[in-house]
């Protein structure tokens, strides 16, 4: 995976700390809700490596959602192949099409996502979903031949309270980690 990237990353084959570039950089850079700085062979916090100086000049330009990926990108590869490509730039048009996955709470095992997670099947074999808890009233479970359910009828609403289903959820989700399942912990219409 040496040439690929992170999907919606903007790829830079060599990427120096010199303040001609930062300058050049930052006019552009500060349009992004967030700016991720990592290397191909796995970054290191050493504060000499490239990506750290690279990080702490950005930051010293003001940028404020600058972060670093800790372990570089062939971590990421390794726990998410499906959300890197070797295209190079996508159009704004094609970054749209890009099909999002749950957010990750704990590694390769829990997940947090919403209904259109919970209706794809790209999703459960990206992921391996065995268990959802599905917390709404208005879906049905997409995978039921594939995954475990727990169906938690509540509206997706402000004033819906959702403190009478913690243990249920919480022992469903206990259980789906104890005999090595991976869980989707919640869906909602949003």
């Amino acid at each position: 995976p040496s040439r690929s990237h992170i999907v919606t990353a903007r790829w830079h084959k060599e990427v120096t700390t010199d303040m001609r570039f930062l300058i050049d950089a930052y006019s552009y850079l500060d349009q992004y809700s967030l700016v991720i700085v990592y290397d191909d062979q796995g970054s290191t916090t050493d504060e000499q490596s490239s990506a750290m100086q690279l990080l702490k000049q950005f930051e010293g330009l003001g940028l404020e959602r600058v972060t670093f990926l800790l372990d570089g990108f062939q971590s990421f590869y390794r726990d998410f192949p499906f959300l890197c490509d070797s295209k190079g730039h996508w159009s704004e048009k094609e970054r749209g099409q890009i099909e999002t996955h749950p957010s990750s709470i704990i590694a390769g095992k829990l997940y947090q996502g919403n209904c259109e997670h919970a209706r794809s099947e790209r999703v459960f074999t990206d992921l391996g979903i065995s268990h959802v808890v599905n917390v709404s009233s208005e879906h049905y479970n997409s995978f039921e031949k594939k995954a475990k359910y727990l169906k938690i009828p509540v509206l997706d609403e402000k004033d819906s309270t959702l403190l009478v289903y913690f243990e249920r959820s919480t022992d469903f989700l206990m259980e789906a980690l104890r005999v090595g399942g991976i869980a989707r912990a919640l869906h909602s219409r949003r």
